[in-house]
């Protein structure tokens, strides 16, 4: 596993975000943006567990879903600033852990 990932992991410790949701935070921001399916394969979970577990991140405003614009059934999620910058966040040097 990669450092930065359990930086991270130590960051959100306290925070209402479950391991899966940093999770999917940390790929997101690695990959840019990705579909509901992607993200279902990358956590070996359903489609509808991600939905769900997306569900709060959406309302903490840390990724956005929008069409695909090449498939309109598809849903694509991807990072807002905000979770952006929690992510850059949690990955500097010398962070508290």
């Amino acid at each position: 596993m990669h450092h930065s990932f359990h930086a991270f992991i130590r960051h959100n410790r306290e925070s209402d975000l479950s391991l899966s949701q940093v999770n999917s935070l940390f790929w997101l921001y690695h990959h840019s943006y990705g579909s509901v399916n992607d993200l279902a394969e990358h956590l070996g979970v359903t489609k509808a567990a991600v939905s769900q577990l997306l569900d709060s991140l959406l309302e903490a405003e840390l990724v956005v879903r929008s069409e695909n614009p090449e498939d309109r059934r598809m849903k694509l999620i991807a990072l807002t600033d905000k979770g952006r910058c929690l992510v850059r966040k949690s990955m500097k040097p010398g962070m508290p852990g």
